[in-house]
């Protein structure tokens, strides 16, 4: 009653989806709004549409198994369980193609029907590994007709942990849609009571219930019980609380279990845990379901509370004593009427936690740790971590170190697989703790490994676990040299991300340690340290060996997750190098190897090297294809921050040859740069000022510019030392400091001959160095400087088959031979115009086709440089020697903005007088 304006909208949500637009919905409200009355219509509705509905919902306590919802719905749907738990050699992958597999039989079902619509009731209460998977499956059902909604509470103090970064996620869909749902009406209300609008009795009502569905609902059944209407209960536990007051001892004794059980219950359970006949508790079963407080769950033998808080009001009239002694009656009634299965463990270790008062912490503990162990199978690694921690809780400082370290590395391995990188530390820090008590220095060594292969973050951790690692080092026997090798190597990689340069000394003892031994990961290890100290295209043909002892690595350990680092080496050493026939001929081999794995960042690094290369090529529309899909996969493992910088990275690539969309830093305008990691330097402030530029937001470009520490005094990290100088020569030569182009010239001088590309991992491709020392030549009139370099320049981007670098290059140095007006120059460059205009057209290269127009047009070049067209405008009325007032009656502008033009032309151009603006704009600049 009175929702008709809220099931309309819900309908529209399933309409919108019906169109092959998934449509990820969102409805909201307090408890006991309707919620889930208003999802079983769309369920109703759907069905009459020939869409299949499956709905699955979340506990509201602890204690159902990882993935609870999911599974629900996929069984509803006849789906395998593609969320069992089985063994595997990289689990974090694992868990990603799980979550790929979900998605991709959900799209299959929907389009192999007329739509499909999947509901996840209380999400709010879900496992966080559940929530993982709806952002999973929000984010991948694009293009299907499928609607996909859940229902959840709106305050906060509701929502379990990680719901809050789960709605951020979803809300940054555009196919994302949410309602909160308000009270009912007056008028509603007044319908539920059967009462008129007027009456005094709906006055009351709506006072006390404000119009929230369940407690009107309640008020209702009390006044035609014949109650009191002057003595109305004023809360909605108190109404349930009187409906309770006329139930038999029996019915009561049944309700009371059953609420420990769980919102759902089997009445075999609360049998077994009274030790009553099962058809007594039926009949008191029976009871209550007759007085509306629970109900058939459809499941023959299972039923349910209507509502969560009508189990809450039950569960809160039961004395701590007796609720105690319930939960362990409970716990021994499961494992007897259900097993001790993985389906049951979680639910075990709630009943012993909650009993552990009772003195049996070391059993609750050991419960504890079973249900981590189980979600850790099924790869719910947030489960896992909070049931380790658990039992490493419930056991307390006391327990015996042995079993505190196992369940603290369990906890740090469970958090770091889903990105806990802080928390997991701290964990492995403490299960060293427990290791130097038990005085057991191999399992010193086992915590800091947990850590191998993710240790660097740059993060506040980094030195806590610099000490451990060290410590460990000392505590393993000296002929341990497969430990050794692995603790030096990662020491190695800590040592870089920490800046301490100690990475080359400790990468030589990893790879000394490693030649003892015949262990597969400590040739890894040593050889993952020694790829870190080799930044830079100077060690490039290094790092191309490298990359083949990475693989032989991987193949000897049977680990894919190692041997991918073999393709993605080669493709990101041989774009340093400017081998890009070759980069493009690795590919296969590194979707082989990618595939092999199936994690998110190893397809990032799959979707980011298409992407680079494609742009390198012109391919845009691939590009920007798979540009979009390594930033949804970074984001969903590494955090939106860095996938929109990332992003942006491969669109200021793109838009200097195609020009940028207004679009281009929607997302990076909300970012907070000041947030990034200090190890990316100056990146996410350079990043984002082409764009402004271009954009005609020259003084935010300026402002953003002015962050930088001065250049002389600049020593960004050698692991990004190219891509980082050619970005800060881009954006001095924008936004007109051209002060710092000299000295940054200067430093890039020694990688002529090299290509700007990533040094570890494609982010994206800048051309030949030597195309950007030419347009810095060009901005500091240096005309045979910019000729020699741009020559080269574009025969490399013929060599390369980098068609948009070399229409660019070539562009470039059509005008430095027009400003150079030597014999013969003036020819070549309406060649050059001639030759390069039809490239520059079908690879939608506008700012430069506009370029090579002017040329072939015999029209001056538009003097290159910072300047906006207002402002070149301006400055050739300057050289043309009128004044403020004059250049104002030419525009039609007041002196005051004609005045401020000009100060703006001297500040960008980095000159003080008209003068040499005039000689600027008429090309005399040498």
């Amino acid at each position: 009653m009175g929702r008709d304006v809220e099931r309309a909208s819900l309908r529209g949500w399933l309409d919108e989806s019906l169109t092959g637009a998934a449509v990820v919905g969102l409805l909201s409200g307090d408890a006991g709004a309707g919620k889930t009355r208003l999802l079983e219509d769309l369920i109703d509705h759907a069905a009459t549409r020939g869409v299949v509905p499956a709905v699955g919902r979340a506990s509201e306590q602890e204690g159902a198994p990882p993935f609870w919802p999911w599974r629900v719905v996929l069984r509803g749907l006849g789906a395998p369980d593609l969320l069992a738990g089985a063994d595997a050699l990289d689990r974090a992958a694992e868990r990603f193609v799980r979550f790929e597999a979900v998605t991709s039989w959900l799209a299959g079902a929907a389009d192999a029907g007329g739509g499909l619509l999947v509901g996840i009731d209380d999400l709010h209460c879900a496992d966080r590994s559940s929530m993982r998977l709806f952002s999973h499956v929000a984010s991948g059902l694009r293009g299907h007709r499928v609607l996909l909604v859940a229902t959840h509470r709106s305050s906060p103090g509701d929502h379990a942990e990680g719901f809050g970064s789960m709605l951020a996620d979803v809300a940054r869909l555009p196919s994302r849609r949410a309602m909160d749902l308000g009270g009912l009406g007056r008028h509603a209300v007044a319908e539920l009571l059967g009462s008129d609008p007027s009456s005094p009795v709906v006055d009351r009502v709506w006072a006390l219930t404000r119009g929230n569905a369940l407690f009107v609902s309640e008020l209702a059944r009390h006044i035609a019980a014949g109650r009191d209407v002057a003595d109305l209960p004023d809360t909605l536990r108190d109404v349930i609380g009187v409906r309770l007051s006329a139930r038999t001892a029996g019915c009561l004794d049944v309700l009371r279990t059953a609420a420990v059980v769980g919102r759902e219950f089997a009445a075999g359970v609360v049998a077994t845990a009274q030790g009553r006949p099962a058809m007594h508790v039926l009949e008191d079963v029976d009871e209550a379901v007759a007085a509306g407080l629970v109900a058939p769950s459809g499941v023959p033998g299972r039923f349910q509370f209507v509502h969560a808080l009508v189990r809450d009001a039950v569960e809160a009239g039961v004395a701590r004593p007796a609720l105690v002694r319930l939960h362990r009656q409970v716990a021994d009634a499961i494992e007897t009427y259900e097993g001790a299965g993985d389906d049951q463990l979680s639910d075990l270790a709630r009943h012993w936690d909650e009993s552990s008062v009772l003195g049996d912490v070391g059993v609750a503990a050991a419960w504890s740790e079973r249900a981590a162990g189980a979600a850790e199978r099924q790869l719910a690694w947030e489960e896992a971590a909070r049931l380790y921690d658990r039992a490493a809780a419930l056991a307390g400082p006391v327990t015996d170190p042995v079993d505190r370290h196992r369940r603290l590395v369990g906890a740090a391995r469970a958090r770091l697989h889903s990105d806990e990188i802080g928390s997991a530390v701290a964990r492995c820090i403490d299960a060293g703790r427990a290791a130097r008590e038990a005085g057991r220095g191999d399992l010193l060594a086992e915590a800091v490994l947990v850590m191998e292969g993710r240790g660097g973050s740059g993060g506040p951790e980094v030195p806590a676990l610099i000490a451990l690692a060290e410590e460990a080092l000392t505590a393993i026997e000296a002929d341990d040299h497969a430990r050794r090798a692995r603790i030096l190597g990662l020491l190695a990689v800590l040592h870089f991300y920490a800046g301490s340069g100690r990475g080359p000394e400790l990468t030589d003892a990893a790879e000394e340690e490693a030649g003892r031994t015949d262990d597969p990961l400590a040739a890894a290890a040593a050889v993952r340290a020694r790829q870190m100290t080799r930044f830079g295209p100077e060690h490039a043909e290094e790092r191309l060996l490298l990359a083949d002892r990475i693989g032989e690595a991987g193949r000897a350990a049977g680990d894919p997750s190692i041997t991918q680092w073999e393709a993605l080496w080669r493709v990101d050493a041989l774009l340093e190098l400017g081998r890009i026939p070759e980069a493009l001929a690795t590919m296969p081999l590194l979707r082989q190897q990618v595939g092999a794995v199936g994690h998110p960042i190893s397809r990032w690094h799959l979707a980011r090297s298409e992407a680079v290369l494609a742009a390198a090529a012109g391919r845009w529309e691939d590009a920007n294809r798979f540009g979009r899909r390594a930033q949804e996969l970074y984001a969903m493992q590494e955090g939106h921050e860095g996938a929109v910088a990332l992003e942006l990275a491969l669109q200021v690539s793109i838009g200097i040859h195609t020009g940028f969309a207004p679009t281009v830093l929607a997302d990076y305008d909300r970012l907070d740069v000041g947030r990034a990691p200090a190890y990316v330097n100056d990146i996410p402030i350079l990043l984002p000022l082409l764009p402004l530029v271009a954009l005609g937001r020259h003084d935010e470009a300026r402002s953003l510019y002015a962050r930088t520490m001065p250049v002389t005094r600049w020593e960004p990290p050698p692991f990004l030392w190219l891509p980082i100088h050619v970005f800060r020569l881009l954006a001095a030569i924008a936004v007109g400091r051209l002060d710092d182009v000299e000295p940054l010239v200067d430093r890039l001088r020694s990688s002529r001959g090299f290509h700007v590309a990533g040094g570890g991992g494609p982010i994206a491709y800048f051309g030949c160095v030597e195309l950007h020392l030419g347009e810095a030549a060009i901005a500091l009139g240096r005309w045979e400087d910019a000729a020699t370099e741009l020559r080269f320049a574009v025969a490399e981007g013929q060599r390369t088959g980098t068609p948009p670098f070399e229409v660019r290059a070539a562009a470039l140095l059509a005008e430095a031979l027009v400003a150079r007006r030597q014999g013969g120059d003036a020819a070549e460059a309406a060649g050059l115009a001639r030759r390069y205009l039809p490239a520059a057209g079908s690879f939608g290269m506008q700012p430069w086709v506009a370029r090579l127009g002017r040329l072939t047009a015999g029209a001056p070049p538009r003097p290159t440089g910072p300047l906006s067209e207002r402002e070149l405008e301006v400055a050739g009325l300057v050289a043309r020697g009128l004044s403020n007032k004059a250049i104002a009656a030419e525009l039609h502008i007041s002196t005051r903005t004609a005045q401020n033009h000009v100060q703006h032309i001297l500040t960008k151009l980095g000159v003080s007088n008209r003068t040499q603006v005039a000689s600027w704009f008429t090309g005399d600049r040498r």
